[in-house]
């Protein structure tokens, strides 16, 4: 058993996208960060890190994404490992199923009607013994809404 590993995991400033203009629709995040991952983490093969708040608002029917702006989490500390993208993972709060960031926008929500509301979202990283390293890892996402 290896100890004493740890992984810090930030995400970058959310960058707000709207893909229409024909209606307002807007959501906004905060920027996440996150502490260490350490051997309790390591053992259960992921680290739950956060319970995220997404606010929304639009005037018509609506559908929100999020995609990455990097190919990876970036290098370890050595700069011998990269952590992949698909290692984080999110899901909306309460849904049983966990989706991998990507670089294309995958969907989160939907609405059929106009409002405004917040949305929960998990993100929890997956962890190996065997495989990832120690290291500062990062991603910088992009959230859009836009209608059907």
């Amino acid at each position: 058993m290896r100890c004493g590993a740890a992984i810090v995991i930030a995400l970058g400033l959310a960058c707000l996208a709207p893909l229409c203009a024909l209606a307002d629709t807007r959501v906004s995040a905060n920027d996440l960060r996150f502490s260490a991952a350490g051997e309790t983490e390591f053992r259960d093969g992921q680290a739950l890190l956060s319970r995220e708040p997404l606010d929304w608002e639009s005037d018509t029917a609506w559908r929100l994404y999020v995609e990455s702006l990097d190919l990876s989490l970036g290098l370890s500390r050595d700069g011998r490992y990269e952590k992949a993208l698909a290692d984080l993972q999110f899901r909306v709060s309460g849904d049983s199923q966990w989706w991998s960031l990507r670089t294309e926008p995958v969907f989160i929500a939907a609405g059929d009607a106009p409002g405004r509301g917040t949305l929960i979202v998990d993100w929890r990283m997956l962890l190996s013994w065997g495989r990832d390293r120690p290291g500062t890892y990062r991603a910088r996402l992009r959230f859009t809404i836009e209608q059907p």
